[in-house]
């Protein structure tokens, strides 16, 4: 990837590095730092992650910006949300805008979707629940987990509260926190990942 990047956009500079070890880079090197596709998750064991942690605050200027996403440990329930929006299309198209026949038909065709909703939901959450409700990152909040997406790999989760003070004990601000499925709303259980950013002061 990075030799394709190179050859993209040669007049951009392209680092291999080892996220927990910055030293290629002085102090308040940065306006910002974005670890992406919750990259920082798979640094373990969990000093290597605290390592990441200290050389991003390290190497960002102050009132620089760090902005990352992490997995939920908690998160069972996937896939139970629907476009409303596009089911009141699909009611209109079938019945026209409005009267009665539309509503029924916008009903009808909710009911079907929670169901089926519920249906898929309930197949996956049976599978994650078998994996997640054992470990102690689900319980406690945070931990790490092994995920078989990635080949068993062995990836951090935390819950917002934790990481939240995971980031404090660095001396991050949090700035904001948002749930993979914004601007919707955020569901402990159904959430998988959060977006965060964070100040430093």
């Amino acid at each position: 990837m990075i030799r394709a990047c190179r050859s993209k956009f040669p007049h951009l500079r392209f680092n291999v590095a080892d996220a927990s070890d910055l030293s290629q880079f002085a102090d308040a090197s940065f306006d910002s730092v974005v670890f992406s596709f919750n990259g920082l998750d798979c640094l373990a064991p969990h000093e290597k992650r605290e390592n990441c942690l200290r050389e991003c605050h390290r190497v960002l200027k102050a009132g620089g910006v760090y902005i990352f996403s992490s997995h939920n440990p908690r998160s069972l329930f996937l896939d139970w949300q629907w476009d409303r929006d596009r089911l009141r299309r699909l009611a209109n198209k079938v019945a026209g805008g409005g009267g009665v026949l539309f509503h029924l038909t916008l009903a009808a065709l909710t009911c079907g979707r929670v169901g089926l909703s519920i249906v898929r939901s309930s197949a996956k959450a049976i599978p994650r629940a078998r994996r997640r409700l054992p470990t102690a990152a689900f319980w406690r909040g945070e931990g790490y987990i092994v995920d078989p997406s990635y080949g068993g790999m062995l990836m951090y989760s935390g819950i917002p509260a934790c990481v939240v003070a995971e980031l404090t004990r660095v001396d991050f601000k949090l700035l904001q926190v948002l749930p993979d499925g914004y601007p919707g709303r955020d569901y402990e259980y159904s959430t998988r990942w959060y977006y965060y950013a964070f100040l430093k002061d």
